[in-house]
């Protein structure tokens, strides 16, 4: 007898790897002459710079961008920013050079001290990061023979990273100055938000928009202006399809803030600003394949099966959550009489995976106020414990990411301040399935010979009615006919064979 298994390319990505690593990143802010300062907030921002798979590993490079804000003896407030690079290796287990890295970076603990003339600042970072497999394999689809056959189909339906694409823009714009009395800019946050993802023949269309929160100061005091600023771009990609799933995100990177004349005089808020946006392409696959085969003659045949694990959900999915505190002042600490502003920092942060994401450690609080009777600003800090879990999800792969965002505070009474964190966790959850599937079959060996008449047969536990249907050689569509309650363990299959003369 002979007969041909035919097949076709299906594509599909595996979690090759996957694992994380700590690393550091340090840098030195020189002061100018100023001593004897007094730092109130060290922000780190970890920026991925190229992320390449390797043997058993993820190799990263990147950055850390530092904006610090201190008093000066003279009780001025200032600000000043500076970056220092990093290097890290992940260890990803099964990671090969091609593979696709998806790595996300966490800053653990952050902080400066004043030595002499210049600030040291430090940050502790904690790197994830899996890698992702793709090939295109060949996977049987039919079964051409000359003998009659009985074929076990499933349908597959990988999913896959279609395209990354990436931009980066750079801005340059000029708002008005809410409070015309302020002389500089000393600190200041930005958030970049996507708002709407619209996929097309060769590219997407992203857009959303990005907030700056700023802290002003002048002579007279300070002042806090918000700015929001919508944006629109598109990523061209030869390889993105108008109905593919589009994840994503943008980042505001290498930002400046400054007070600057215009060009008729007027006195503006310049925000110089680099928006890199960067877009994931998703393609769920679809193909019906054999997972098994057999005669239903006694003649030569030999099928062989394997088990394809196969990338099936990808998500991304971001949460923020509140760390809410009362701080109580101690009775040597001056009373708040005007709060102006409060800051929070990771002191110590520990990310664990498993049946859900969580997160826990302290976090450093800073009060900036001004004191009745007290000349100049005050500083105060205190560091909280804190515990968050991000709900939902779970699965074989995860990549993590928290960081601490907004912070509000309210005056309760000269000696309570209450002070809400957010903590924003993003998941990246890729979860695999497995399949089964026919490698080969082979038309040769010796003949099977199941037993003629009327079988009552127990199955195992892990026996399924194709499991049985293959060892007698009869169809699964006859087995089921004649045995309409199925399995059940206790039951015995009524199993009919070609009947013989007693």
């Amino acid at each position: 007898m002979a007969g041909r298994l035919l097949k076709e390319e299906l594509r599909i990505q595996q979690v090759a790897g996957q694992g994380s690593v700590r690393t550091a990143a340090q840098a030195m802010v020189p002061l100018n002459g100023e001593h004897n300062v007094r730092t109130v907030q060290v922000r780190a921002r970890p920026l991925l710079q190229l992320t390449e798979a390797q043997t058993d590993g993820i190799a990263v490079q990147g950055s850390v961008e530092f904006d610090v804000l201190y008093l000066t003896q003279e009780g001025q407030l200032q600000g000043r920013s500076t970056q220092a690079g990093f290097t890290a290796v992940i260890p990803a287990a099964g990671a090969a050079p091609k593979d696709i890295p998806i790595v996300r970076a966490t800053v653990e603990a952050a902080g400066g001290m004043a030595q002499g003339s210049r600030l040291e600042l430090s940050a502790q970072l904690a790197l994830t990061g899996m890698a992702l497999h793709g090939e295109t394999m060949p996977t049987a689809t039919s079964l051409e023979a000359e003998q009659e056959t009985e074929l076990l189909q499933t349908m597959l339906q990988p999913m896959y990273i279609a395209a990354q694409a990436e931009e980066t823009r750079t801005f340059a714009e000029d708002f008005p100055v809410e409070a015309e009395e302020m002389e500089r800019v000393v600190w200041w946050n930005t958030r970049a938000a996507v708002e709407r993802v619209l996929p097309m023949d060769g590219g997407a269309e992203v857009s959303g928009s990005v907030e700056l929160r700023c802290l002003l100061a002048g002579e007279s005091g300070e002042a806090e202006q918000r700015v929001t600023i919508p944006f629109e771009a598109e990523l061209p990609d030869d390889r993105i399809r108008s109905g593919m799933e589009i994840r994503a995100a943008a980042r505001v990177r290498q930002t400046d803030l400054h007070l600057a004349e215009t060009e008729d005089g007027q006195r503006a808020l310049r925000a110089e600003y680099a928006l890199e946006i960067t877009a994931d392409a998703l393609q769920k696959g679809e193909m019906q394949v054999l997972s098994d085969a057999y005669p239903l003659s006694e003649e030569p045949f030999t099928a062989a099966t394997a088990q394809r694990n196969y990338l099936e959900t990808w998500e991304d999915a971001e949460q923020v959550q509140t760390v809410e505190t009362v701080l109580e002042l101690p009775a040597d600490v001056p009373n708040v009489a005007q709060l102006v502003g409060a800051f929070a920092a990771p002191v110590a942060l520990e990310a664990v995976g498993g049946e859900e994401a969580q997160a826990e450690g302290l976090l450093r609080i800073t009060l900036l106020y001004r004191a009745e009777g007290q000349e100049g600003l005050q500083v105060y800090e205190q560091e909280v414990p804190f515990g968050v879990s991000f709900d939902g999800i779970s699965g074989l792969s995860q990549v993590y990411r928290m960081e601490v965002g907004e912070v509000q505070a309210q005056k309760i009474t000269g000696t309570q301040v209450q002070v809400r964190a957010e903590v924003e966790m993003e998941a990246v959850h890729a979860a695999e399935t497995a399949a089964q599937v026919l490698e080969e079959v082979a038309f040769e060996g010796e003949a099977a010979a199941p037993p003629h008449g009327i079988v009552l047969y127990y199955p195992e536990e892990n026996e399924t009615l194709w499991d049985v249907a293959k060892h007698y050689r009869v169809s699964l569509q006859t087995l089921q006919k004649h045995n309409p309650a199925g399995k059940d363990g206790k039951t015995p299959l009524l199993v009919y064979r070609r009947l013989t003369a007693f």
